[in-house]
């Protein structure tokens, strides 16, 4: 399918397309009418000529977790002395799609309905086109499909004249998690709109601007037309799962399946607990590198700033290691007291690199605290331990720490902090749930320094991230693979083919070393949504025909297979309805001027008769409209002309009375600009004798 820009770049062939100056355009890059466009310059915005005018715009947003909704209401208005038909673009954001459509009539608002394009097509053009038998009604119909090279097209008739017709629309669009937001792209087509979400509490964003509930904002500056301009809106909910799953699947109506899936993790994972007893140990070896001793005690600072809120209540003891191990102030102290004794603490540095020693005397400290109270040990240290030492032996000291340990190797450097599941040392931590790191802080940090390193330190108080996440969908998925690592506020989503509906989804991994699963079972609104979603994405170009269909009836959208049709009750043809569609757009959904008389009669279409139609009748009723516009009222005429296919090649006029020379000009600048219907059997060249009688 076309892109959003290829929409706006890529004009139709064959027609002349008129672009109004709407003051409350949101949604809209041109209002295109039926009729009179070979009286009026297509280039000018103003020409006061149009006679079909935009009065009202309105844009409703409502945005939910992970999906926005907007709602359009338009209403044209008729300035002309007679009825005709408005054709709107209905440009879309980006990853869009239109998913309803209402007509407002006398008795209030009716729903149209989802059907095959070709079905709503002709149903709406048997309500529009010329029917002499029938009187005008002032019911009527809009039709919502789509234009091979504009996308969504709207079509409203009639619109009677000094009368307005009001429709609204509906557009549906997913929102992607990003940084702990609900991001959607507005691309540049709107210019105004109010938002709302589900609860008040939401936070809404306007190009990174906090932005009011429910109140009218204008988006963005066009004060240079020139330029396009993209815009963001984001949400911030209010409430947020630490870790959330989605899963749509359905059958294409071939023979695979589409499957999109959504993994969320939320700004907050995970807490720190409450009442924990904590020993941090800092290695005081002579085989730490030059300043390293002081970049570990940095670190273990900046740790240590995560748990000092007093309603936590998490006690602290610190140590000192190298061949024994020292208490670097007094036991199971509180945060604020650990972080004073750390800051004053004489590191003073011996031989020897007992880490087991360590974990060992860790645990005896531990054992003492209250029943239930989490433990933790964080031991920083360069590994370089006594090679008598076995894995085995790590092991065991780790066991006897009876808690969950992390060991780091710090450096003096710029701070950072990454997980190293290939250390020698890896499986030591893991047993415990715990994990080994690899650290660097700055000995000579400054407060910018101090910054980075309390945000990235926060991790050894508390699980930032999803590790080693894998997606299982019960049957081999190829591409569709998740990142091996989600942080708080990230997320992944992917939308494929499979060979067949997937009807749960689990997602495995660790936070830290703790086992992590989480499944969720195939949703049934979701996958109606992303039945139509899918025409949005890159993946509406690997649909064929009969899936575009299939999927676009199921999921509720305007695809070039499926249209939006509502029709007022009551509503019939009408002698004072509209010419037949101009040949060049048969089956297709067209809009624009190029046809119509010097009188302004006439419109752009896009559909195609099937079957033989009788194109003696069509013309003898075309013409005599035209003769009556022209002044022939009262007066006899004939016409001879002689066509190719569709085409009029030559014409000649006699009038056995009034020879009246206006007249014969209007009429013969009337004839020249007929387009002639499209049938299934055209003759390739044709005379016709018509007959005009006196009204």
């Amino acid at each position: 399918m076309p892109s959003d820009a290829s929409r706006r770049s890529k004009p139709a062939a064959g027609r002349v397309r008129r672009t109004m100056s709407l003051a409350l355009c949101s949604l809209v890059a041109g209002l295109t009418l039926a009729g009179d466009v070979a009286a009026d310059d297509p280039d000018d915005p103003d020409d006061p000529d149009t006679g079909m005018r935009e009065r009202d715009h309105p844009v409703q947003l409502r945005f939910e977790p992970g999906y926005a909704t907007l709602s359009v209401r338009r209403t044209v208005h008729n300035d002309r002395e007679r009825r005709d038909e408005a054709v709107l673009d209905v440009y879309t954001p980006p990853l869009s799609v239109v998913t309803g459509l209402r007509l407002r009539g006398r008795q209030g608002w009716i729903t149209g309905q989802l059907d095959r394009a070709a079905d709503a097509e002709d149903r709406y053009d048997a309500l529009t086109v010329t029917d002499p038998a029938r009187a005008p009604v002032d019911r009527g119909a809009a039709l919502l499909g789509w234009d091979p090279y504009d996308g969504p097209v709207l079509r409203i008739f009639p619109v009677d004249p000094g009368r307005s017709r009001t429709v609204e629309y509906t557009l549906d669009m997913p929102a992607e998690w990003i940084e702990g937001r609900w991001v959607i792209d507005l691309g540049d087509t709107i210019t105004a709109l109010s938002i709302r979400s589900n609860d008040p509490r939401d936070r809404l964003y306007l190009d990174g601007k906090s932005v009011p509930h429910e109140r009218r904002v204008v988006v963005g500056d066009d004060d240079d037309s020139e330029y396009y301009y993209s815009h963001e809106l984001a949400l911030r909910p209010h409430v947020q799962p630490a870790v959330q799953l989605e899963l749509a699947s359905d059958s294409t109506g071939g023979d695979r399946a589409f499957v999109h899936w959504r993994v969320t993790v939320g700004r907050r994972l995970s807490r720190i607990p409450r009442a924990a007893h904590v020993v941090v140990a800092l290695d005081l070896s002579r085989s730490l590198a030059k300043n390293v001793d002081e970049s570990q005690r940095l670190a273990a600072l900046a740790y240590l700033s995560h748990l000092r809120d007093p309603a936590l209540a998490i006690k602290v003891t610190l140590l000192g290691f190298n061949r024994r191990v020292h208490r670097l102030g007094d036991r199971w102290i509180s945060v604020d007291q650990a972080i004073h004794t750390l800051r004053k603490a004489t590191l003073e540095q011996d031989n020897g690199s007992d880490i087991d020693l360590a974990l060992r005397t860790a645990g005896e400290l531990l054992a003492g605290a209250p029943a239930g109270a989490p433990r933790r040990v964080l031991v920083l240290t360069d590994f370089m331990a006594a090679s008598s030492r076995s894995l085995a032996d790590h092991e065991a000291a780790a066991d006897a720490a009876g808690a969950l340990v992390h060991l780091a190797e710090v450096r003096d450097d710029a701070p950072s902090l990454a997980r190293d599941d290939h250390h020698l040392w890896a499986p030591v931590a893991a047993r415990t749930h715990g994990v080994v790191w690899r650290a660097a802080a700055r000995s000579d940090e400054d407060a910018e320094d101090r910054a980075a390193a309390r945000a990235l330190f926060e991790e050894w108080a508390r699980p930032l991230r999803i590790d080693d996440l894998h997606l299982d969908l019960g049957q081999p998925h190829g591409a569709l693979g998740i990142a091996s690592s989600l942080a708080e506020g990230d997320g992944g989503e992917d939308l494929g083919f499979m060979p067949r509906t997937v009807d749960a989804m689990t997602v495995r991994g660790v936070t830290w070393n703790i086992p992590f699963e989480r499944t969720v079972q195939r949703s049934p609104s979701l996958t109606r949504r992303w039945s139509a979603l899918i025409h949005a994405r890159h993946l509406g170009d690997e649909l064929d025909v009969d899936e575009r269909l299939h999927l676009g009836l199921r999921g509720g959208a305007v695809t070039p297979e499926t249209s939006f049709l509502a029709v007022e009750p009551g509503a019939a043809p009408s002698r004072l309805g509209l010419p037949p569609p101009r040949p060049e757009y048969m089956g297709l959904i067209g809009k624009g001027g190029g046809g119509g008389t010097g009188s302004g009669y006439g419109r752009g279409a896009g559909a195609g008769f099937g079957g033989r139609l009788d194109r003696q009748g069509w013309l003898e009723d075309e013409l005599a409209i035209l003769w009556q516009r022209c002044g022939g009222t009262g007066h006899a005429a004939t016409l001879e002309l002689e066509t190719t296919y569709e085409e009029l090649v030559d014409f000649a006029l006699t009038t056995p009375s009034a020879n009246d020379p206006a007249r014969l000009t209007c009429m013969r600048e009337a004839t020249w600009s007929l387009w002639l219907p499209a049938t299934d059997f055209v003759d390739p060249r044709r005379r016709w004798t018509v007959t005009l009688r006196p009204a």
